[in-house]
């Protein structure tokens, strides 16, 4: 009797061990999330952002921090700056983010000055004169307001840009 017990549960057990399943996920270009559970279905070019999720029926599906390297991935893979992401390789994404950020640096800097001037402009109290002598002053308003729009244009332009990269698996250093 104790044998077949521990027969059926030696069954029990290996059953049990198989029942266990990864199932596969990547992100293509397009933003689509794909699932498999066989690694041969994952697109090569998908393959390095490839999640590998371990999960039994009624478990909490976890997806471990890191990954190695699939065994059906080429030896001699392209350096990290070579690879592309979204179809950008590094330098594309560094420069986009790099210049985003430096028009909005420029047009901050640009407007503290003028921000002081219209200050300095309201403390002479221009603006209680006649109408042409406001004119100035309504010019550096109206400077002002259009730095401001495309400040916050550029400012949706990088998170336009974050949306995507995150999509693309583009990795965070390269959005500095």
């Amino acid at each position: 009797m104790v044998r077949h017990l521990i027969a059926v549960f030696m069954v029990v057990f290996v059953f049990a061990a198989t029942a266990r399943g990864e199932t596969y996920e990547w992100l293509d270009d397009q933003g689509v999330v794909h699932f498999t559970d066989a690694p041969a279905k994952i697109p090569d070019k998908y393959r390095k952002r490839v999640k590998v999720r371990e999960s039994v029926k009624g478990e909490e599906i976890r997806v471990p921090p890191a990954q190695e390297k699939q065994p059906s991935e080429p030896a001699g893979s392209a350096p990290m700056e070579q690879q592309l992401y979204g179809g950008h390789d590094m330098s594309w994404w560094r420069m986009s983010y790099e210049s985003l950020r430096d028009e909005i640096k420029s047009i901050q800097d640009g407007l503290l000055e003028k921000r002081d001037r219209l200050a300095a402009l309201r403390h002479r109290r221009i603006v209680y004169q006649k109408g042409s002598d406001r004119a100035p002053y309504n010019e550096l308003k109206a400077e002002i307001e259009r730095d401001e729009a495309r400040m916050t244009e550029l400012q949706e332009k990088i998170a336009t840009l974050d949306a995507e990269a995150s999509r693309a698996g583009v990795p965070s250093g390269w959005r500095q």
